[in-house]
């Protein structure tokens, strides 16, 4: 940083601009509605596997904003979900035809590249287990 605070003031202006661009791309959104819901994604695993992938790695869900008329998107922020215990029980626990299904609903905190926080979002997710399925890889 220099004597005079120049550097000190980019940043500033940078945070305000940042700010002000969070501020209009949130009164666009109507609170209250749902956003891109529904998303599925199966992860054919041995259960052992799955639950080490369970305790070492979040669930990354990154937000974009996308105006009208064909401008780029913003990136607004990303959430990491660590999923629980719970979850790695479901794992564990399946066996036989009928699947187990484990939910959970919380409010995460959503941070820019910076980590500063842009917003709150609440999120849904619901694992289930279908055992021993036509696509299940077998213990060796």
């Amino acid at each position: 940083m220099s004597d005079d605070g120049e550097e000190s003031d980019d940043v500033g202006e940078e945070k305000k601009i940042i700010v002000k661009r969070g501020n209009e791309i949130a009164g666009t959104l109507t609170p209250g509605l749902k956003y891109c819901s529904g998303k599925s994604r199966l992860f054919p695993m041995k259960p052992y596997s799955l639950i080490e992938k369970i305790k070492l790695y979040p669930i990354t869900v990154t937000f974009y904003w996308k105006p009208t008329g064909g401008m780029a998107m913003s990136y607004i922020g990303d959430t990491d979900i660590m999923l629980g215990k719970e979850f790695m029980d479901c794992v564990a626990n399946v066996d036989g035809p009928v699947p187990l299904s484990v939910n959970t609903e919380e409010k995460y905190t959503v941070r820019n590249e910076k980590r500063e926080i842009t917003g709150f979002v609440k999120i849904f997710v619901r694992m289930t287990c279908f055992g021993k399925a036509h696509y299940h890889i077998s213990e060796c």
